[in-house]
């Protein structure tokens, strides 16, 4: 944990600005560099700052520990200490360990610290570093081939030889999974531009930033603009001297390139900078010209590819890749990266080796992995805010430095489906796209996103070339297919009073869904080539103030869409579209994650078959997230009202006795209810006085009805309007039961006048945005903890999957333990021996998978997945009493059920041939 502090405050709390100076300075003064000796006082400082628990004393025993472990043994070094280079390579010198071809593997013992350490990083830095120590203490000349994954896999064989079985990759969202900063960050180190001064403005950084403040400030903070063209200078710079390209003294010479570099270090202001990109640019595209592609287009990403060789074209490697580190596919995938890989390893290499074209610059070098940590902060979630909200930052943000370049969007995506085809243990690849607003949008999208997962890039035409183009066709054929997932966003009520009383909730919102299934059936209509490979629906994004209300209708429309059927029909009809849903995964009250699940799946009438999207509210701690919030809870008004008389339902349903909670519920009732509803009734001897609490959970049951059905108010004095109403009701039902709910078409006048008011009264919408203090009482607490286990036992009988993902938890979700994810309280089947007291314990045995969400912004794989919960029980019992030791046998009989339910998931026939 000091290691992890004290890299933390060395790579993300410290400002680069200080360090360049630091560098200026030292043209003049003979300073030690910041990079081997940092500011004792800034240090201290900024780590007593972050972290509470330190005394003064203690934070200067960590600076001396700092100094320990970053000594050099070069001696004829100017310096004693490899400084921070040191520190980054000695740091994981017990995690990583090397292949048969000398890459990294992690040690599968130590991945969980492995992780912690790296994440808010970037482990590229340690591998880089770890390669660079070891190829030095062996005497080796510096490697050539630097392409490597951005995840380093594990050395555990027994579970590689477990997932060989064949895993299925269920929610998988194809726009974050893709490591969304290493992309972003090479087209700007190769695309530098004045431009790049609006990407910054959109982007946010500066006035948003996502990672915490910086401390050791100058007098005055330079832009992210600024400083990222700072960083494409030094590494332009350093690149060449690095690579022994720099030119003679006397042809544009060595010293007129230092002064090239001062003179850009010395840049104060964003209006200085737009005078010195174009020179770097054309810089830099001039690198680019001596690199080979491996692109049909020609593409170069990145000038430090170098003469990194082409990949090989062939799987040769297959029989032997559960012990290596780096398979041929992903070097042939991930060479775009592999310039910056390098870049990183001539840097610590240099420094190692005390070689003296870096010694002079060592402070460049730091200043460049300082900036590098800063933007990726705002790309990659590594700080501590927990909630969907932080998490949906990150997602708005990821494609805006690249989106003046589309080339390497399109590069993205083709990188994230390949690399999960091409992987052998994944048998059903299921990608999630949203679904456009016109048919020939949507069939074009499809086509594209299956074009990319389909065709090779590659320019060789060799027989092997050849082989491997038609296997990267046939295993998108096979594996790959398509869910649409409808975007979620809060839509409050207007002051515009009309449009309100005119409009629905969420009005917006189901206007967009309702064209976008439009679209979803004219392309079905149209081409069923390209749709047929889309096999299941969703709903994703921010689910807070926009309820499953929301999109239901028109996904039991999908739901029951067909193609009439003839002897002519020369295509086969498409299958149920399967329905995912992401609910439970982000709230306010666990009660209102609850409740989102159980109208998830009555509104949008889930079967067996269908799936809940990470679902977390119903298998976190439930007392301990209480307690987190000191009981206490913020919601608007309509939505305590809501979850109140919701509970109040379930209790009923499932038999849950506890008089105080319902007397807890009769009162809040009264009190909610009269401030939304009776104060805002303009009715005389309205219906609404007499409501009590079942009458309003009956009228919840409407919510997933068409609102439009219920414009009409059944309250009125004009007959003609009820009996309209009525009639509304049953031609709905008899041609469009898609708007309907079984078993809510009958007219029942209370519940609908409930429903009308909820959906068309101004005042009564307005009042319901409140916002609202709600003290949760232990009754209550008590009462959800028992409905969670009651809704469990339900969704496991209804064969309902849930999709787990378990580092995309652990970031978004308030757990800070893999051990405390859900997945334990879904399935635990196998942990447990039979004579163990723990086996007899009731667990529902839902069908849980593993699955990795937006594995780009979360740093990880499909197999990390795996290997992060694997290694939780493994670690559970290191600090177990003895009696309680899960047996690894076990575990590994866990593991494979949850292998096994994310086949039975899948939404497309498994071939396993």
């Amino acid at each position: 944990m000091i290691t992890e502090n004290t890299l933390h405050i060395l790579f993300r709390r410290i400002q680069p600005e200080t360090v360049i100076q630091h560098w200026l300075d030292a043209q003049e003064k003979s300073l030690v560099p910041l990079s081997i000796v940092p500011d004792n006082q800034i240090f201290n400082t900024a780590l007593q700052n972050e972290f509470k628990h330190y005394s003064s004393l203690e934070a200067k025993y960590v600076y001396n520990y700092f100094e320990s472990r970053s000594q050099n043994s070069v001696p004829e070094s100017p310096y004693n200490s490899f400084g921070i280079f040191g520190v980054v390579a000695e740091s994981v010198k017990d995690y990583l360990i090397l292949d048969p071809r000398s890459e990294c593997l992690c040690k599968y013992t130590r991945l969980r610290s492995f992780r912690e350490l790296t994440h808010t990083i970037d482990s590229m830095f340690f591998v880089a570093a770890h390669l660079a120590m070891c190829d030095q203490k062996a005497g080796k000349r510096q490697r050539d081939v630097f392409s490597w994954p951005p995840t380093v896999r594990t050395d555990n064989v027994r579970l590689h030889h477990l997932l060989d079985k064949g895993m299925s990759e269920n929610h998988f969202h194809i726009g974050g999974s893709v490591d969304p900063f290493a992309f972003s960050w090479i087209c700007l180190m190769n695309h530098y531009t004045s431009e790049r001064k609006s990407d910054f403005a959109e982007f946010g950084s500066d006035t948003d930033p996502l990672d915490t403040i910086r401390v050791g400030s100058p007098m005055r903070a330079e832009s992210s603009y600024l400083l990222t063209f700072k960083a494409a200078c030094i590494r332009y710079y350093l690149y060449r001297k690095l690579t022994g390209t720099l030119p003679p003294v006397g042809e544009d010479g060595k010293d007129s390139y230092r002064d090239w570099i001062e003179a850009r270090m010395r840049v104060s202001s964003d209006e200085e900078c737009d005078l010195y990109t174009n020179d770097l640019n054309q810089r830099i595209q001039v690198l680019a010209t001596g690199c080979v592609s491996e692109f049909n287009d020609g593409f170069i990403p990145d000038y430090a590819i170098g003469d990194e060789p082409l990949p090989p074209m062939n799987d040769d490697d297959l029989p032997y890749y559960n012990s290596l580190a780096v398979r041929n596919y992903e070097r042939r995938l991930f060479r775009p990266l592999s310039g910056e890989q390098k870049f990183m390893y001539l840097l610590f290499s240099a420094v190692f080796s005390s070689n003296p074209l870096i010694q002079e610059d060592l402070d460049l070098a730091y200043a460049y992995l300082l900036i590098y940590c800063r933007i990726r902060g705002e790309l990659v979630q590594v700080n501590d805010r927990v909630g969907f909200s932080n998490f949906l930052k990150y997602q708005d943000r990821k494609d805006i430095l690249m989106e003046r370049y589309p080339r390497y969007g399109q590069m993205c995506t083709q990188i994230a489906e390949q690399a999960v085809l091409a992987n052998p243990q994944v048998v059903s690849f299921e990608g999630r796209t949203i679904p456009a607003d016109t048919a020939e949008k949507m069939i074009n999208k499809i086509d594209r996103l299956f074009g990319w997962a389909s065709v090779s890039q590659y320019t060789e035409n060799t027989k092997q070339a050849l082989a491997l183009k038609e296997k990267i066709k046939r295993d998108a054929e096979r594996k790959m297919h398509y869910v649409l997932h409808f975007p979620k966003n809060q839509e409050l009520v207007s002051d515009r009073e009309y449009e309100e009383r005119s409009n629905p909730r969420n009005s917006k919102k189901r206007e967009d869904t309702r064209k976008r299934t439009d679209a979803i059936i004219e392309a079905m209509r149209q081409r069923h080539d390209v749709m047929s490979r889309v096999t299941g629906i969703d709903a994703c994004s921010e689910e807070i103030d926009c309820r499953p209300e929301v999109f239901s209708s028109q996904f039991r429309r999908l739901r029951q869409f067909r193609i009439p059927y003839t002897a002519t029909t020369i295509q086969p009809p498409y299958p149920t579209l399967r329905i995912t849903y992401h609910a439970g995964e982000d709230f306010l009250d666990p009660i209102d994650g609850l409740r989102a699940i159980s109208e998830a799946i009555r509104f949008c009438e889930m079967t067996g078959g269908d799936r809940l999207g990470h679902a977390l509210a119903l298998g976190i701690d439930l007392e301990e997230w209480y307690n987190a919030k000191e009981r206490h809870v913020l919601l608007r008004k309509q939505a305590i009202l809501d979850n109140l008389v919701w509970l109040y339902g379930q209790m009923r349903q499932y038999n849950i006795e506890n008089p105080e909670a319902e007397g807890y519920i009769q009162k809040y009732f009264k009190k909610y209810f009269t401030e939304i509803y009776t104060r805002n009734v303009s009715v005389k001897h309205s219906l609404l006085y007499s409501v009590d609490v079942m009458d309003y959970y009956a009228s919840l049951g409407l919510r997933g009805n068409d609102p439009f059905l219920y414009i009409i108010n059944p309250e009125s004095d004009d007959q003609k309007k009820v009996t309209e109403f009525k009639e509304g009701l049953k031609e709905a039902k008899k041609d469009e039961p898609w708007r309907i709910l079984r078993e809510t078409d009958t007219y029942d006048e209370l519940s609908n006048v409930l429903y009308h008011y909820y959906h068309f009264n101004y005042e009564m919408k307005k009042a319901s945005d409140e916002i609202d203090e709600m003290s949760v009482p232990r009754c209550i607490i008590e009462t959800v903890c028992v409905l969670q286990e009651k809704m469990q036992y339900d969704i496991s009988r209804k064969n309902i999957g849930i999709e787990c993902n378990p580092s995309s938890n652990y970031l978004i979700g308030t757990f800070k333990d893999y051990l405390k994810h859900p997945i334990f309280h879904f399935n635990n089947r196998y942990l447990f021996p039979p004579y163990d007291s723990r086996s007899q314990e009731r667990n529902p045995y839902i069908l849980a998978s593993i699955n990795t969400d937006d594995l780009g912004i979360f740093n990880t794989s499909l197999e990390n997945e795996y290997a992060l919960i694997a290694c939780a029980l493994e670690e559970y019992n290191e600090y177990c009493k003895k009696d309680q030791i899960i047996p690894p046998d076990n575990i590994y009989k866990w593991l494979d059920s949850i292998r096994q339910n994310g086949l039975d998931q899948s939404f497309i026939r498994i071939f396993n041939s």
